[in-house]
């Protein structure tokens, strides 16, 4: 929306804190901004293209997916319907965009993503329609320019913290807890919801995003450039600026750095009988989360004291991630997968 020097502090200086940012960010949002540019004014700018034709989607880094299999609409077309469509829906996306298993979010990130459609479109919708919902979207929107603001001035992050002062953590996680959260066998339903959900369609809800990288990082304690690593390897929608914002975020080494916030995350995970536990029984319906006590179902495994969860272990799991939860047993459908990587 604007260049990358158009949104400073008072001093000249890029922000490193995303409210004052949103603030100077929606103070300069005009009708020049918010109007289309004309393309032919810029095309010079553009690279040239080769005699030699488009590059392959192979030459350019991707590997050819399913996206009609996963039920993506694609293209320009295929923006406008899920604009058109969110724009029906957009005044309960407050309340409405934390909750996975309901349809709240616009589902646009993958079009942003690849310039199917245009974020000055977006903004302007969402800047000419009064109410919570749309202010909430604009301000997702923003967001998304700000992680742009902070790799163009801190271009280290890619690789280290933003905060130099965390840069030396050292993350003691085992590497067997990072390949059970990367096969959505961790044994926690919202996490191995989101984990499944990622691997088998390339997509994940934002919320289950921020969960499910606080609890690799604050629970496990892995260091988070693993976790920002798979999901490029992953996300259709991966945009390295946003991914490495919000791995940042969740490990509290990044702009806007808050300790307690990633991990109060899920904390706020509602009971079994919300749309965000109905959206991990969906993904992993064999949990024992869903056939015992479920009144701690944002803690863990239930009240049994019986021992640490065989689900999604293959031993057991480690002390460390039952011993702040409340411990219970069950058929673990990871353990096959497990055993036989061990043999």
């Amino acid at each position: 929306m604007f260049e990358r020097d158009e949104v400073m502090t008072r001093a000249g200086t890029p922000f490193s804190v995303f409210t004052p940012y949103r603030n100077a960010w929606l103070a300069r949002l005009d009708g020049a901004a918010l109007r289309a540019h004309p393309v032919r004014e810029r095309a010079a700018a553009l690279a040239r293209s080769s005699d030699a034709g488009s590059p392959s989607l192979e030459v350019l880094g991707f590997q050819r997916t399913n996206p009609r299999d996963l039920r993506m609409p694609t293209g320009m077309g295929g923006a406008r319907t899920l604009f058109d469509e969110f724009m029906q829906r957009i005044d309960r996306y407050r309340e409405q965009r934390d909750l996975p298993a309901v349809r709240g979010s616009s589902y646009l990130s993958v079009h942003l993503r690849f310039g199917t459609i245009s974020i000055r479109e977006l903004a302007r919708a969402a800047h000419a329609r009064a109410g919570g919902g749309a202010a909430a979207w604009l301000s997702e929107l923003v967001w998304r320019e700000f992680y742009f603001m902070i790799l163009h001035h801190h271009p280290g992050v890619v690789d280290r913290a933003f905060r130099a002062e965390y840069g030396g953590i050292r993350y003691p996680g085992d590497a067997s807890y990072f390949l059970a959260w990367c096969q959505g066998c961790a044994g926690y339903p919202l996490v191995d919801a989101g984990m499944r959900q990622l691997d088998r369609t390339g997509y994940m809800h934002n919320r289950l995003r921020m969960v499910t990288a606080s609890f690799l990082v604050k629970d496990l304690l892995v260091d988070w450039r693993h976790g920002e690593r798979h999901f490029a390897r992953k996300l259709n929608d991966y945009d390295l600026a946003a991914n490495n914002g919000g791995w940042q975020w969740a490990a509290s080494t990044g702009a806007m750095h808050s300790p307690g916030s990633a991990s109060s995350i899920r904390k706020r995970s509602p009971s079994a009988s919300t749309p965000t536990a109905a959206s991990s029984a969906r993904t992993c319906p064999n949990s024992p989360a869903f056939r015992t006590d479920t009144s701690t179902h944002h803690g863990g495994w239930g009240r049994s004291s019986s021992g640490p969860p065989a689900y999604g272990s293959g031993r057991t799991i480690p002390s460390r991630w039952w011993i702040m939860r409340r411990r219970a047993s069950g058929p673990s459908p990871c353990t096959g997968a497990r055993r036989a990587e061990r043999s």
